[in-house]
């Protein structure tokens, strides 16, 4: 993927922009549902999130080898994340597991 938060002005878009436009836009563009469910809100209402997805996907798991880190794949994916990247972890179903929150919680970047 090129360098997209490079050549955009996140800030300035987040400011001008509206889901409802880019779902509209997307759908043209032959991309359809790429919008979050209506039951995924926001921790502040006050609070815009603009940036590029970076996916993730939670599987339930009955059987740990030995010495298998469950987390690991998580914990890259929010160690790399960049700058204008927003980590998009799904469970795809029923919500009855929990994230510890040190692993989605990496040290700011100033």
């Amino acid at each position: 993927m090129p360098d997209l938060a490079r050549e955009l002005d996140l800030a300035e878009l987040k400011g001008r922009l509206y889901a409802a436009v880019l779902s509209d836009v997307l759908d043209e563009l032959g991309h359809p549902d790429q919008a979050v469910k209506p039951f995924v809100r926001p921790l502040d209402e006050a609070s815009v999130l603009c940036g590029f997805a970076r996916t993730g996907l939670y599987m339930k798991r009955y059987h740990l080898p030995e010495g298998h880190n469950p987390y690991a794949l998580e914990m890259d994916l929010i160690d790399s994340l960049k700058p204008g990247e927003i980590p998009v972890l799904a469970c795809d179903g029923p919500t009855d597991g929990s994230r510890p929150g040190a692993n989605c919680s990496p040290p700011p970047r100033w």
